[in-house]
């Protein structure tokens, strides 16, 4: 399952083969990131990254929810998740989210 507002993968791999360990919602403030007036999504991955989605894919948008559904399913079946930025390519947020079983 891949969600996303691209098309294809085109932008840069920030994690890869990783699994959801928790899903913060809300007013969430980390790494020196506000919580985006109560609509933030950040994930943690099992190898300790912790890491939001971008401002425009937060909980306010159709394509936030759509993502948050995406690791939440992740999170409680054990998938394995693997994610891009599309934007400015620096992985301090991800745009995209793929769920998948296996390596």
């Amino acid at each position: 399952m891949t969600v996303s507002g691209s098309a294809a993968a085109t932008g840069t791999k920030c994690f890869d083969n990783v699994s959801v360990v928790r899903v913060m919602l809300g007013q969430v403030a980390s790494n020196g990131r506000q919580g985006d007036s109560g609509q933030a999504v950040y994930i943690e991955l099992s190898d300790g990254m912790i890491i939001p989605f971008d401002r425009a894919y937060n909980l306010d948008s159709d394509k936030g929810r759509m993502m948050a559904s995406a690791v939440l399913m992740a999170l409680t079946t054990g998938a394995r998740v693997r994610g891009y930025d599309h934007y400015g390519t620096r992985c301090d947020d991800v745009q995209e989210i793929q769920v998948y079983y296996g390596g």
